[in-house]
């Protein structure tokens, strides 16, 4: 859950995680990389893919 400090700026775990989908969204345009469908083909194929392939834990 976000937050506003005194000044005004947003805190918290949730605007961090923001502040990096940010940057990484900046990074695929820096690339000029189509980051919509390389995120579905992606998702696409991990429906393929057994649950907790691996017997990774949760």
């Amino acid at each position: 859950m976000a937050y506003i400090d005194d000044n005004g700026k947003p805190q918290g775990v949730a605007v961090e995680m923001a502040d990096v989908l940010i940057r990484v969204l900046d990074w695929f345009g820096s690339e000029d990389l189509d980051v919509e469908s390389i995120v579905r083909q992606k998702h696409e194929y991990n429906k393929t893919r057994p649950y907790r392939h691996g017997n990774k834990e949760l």
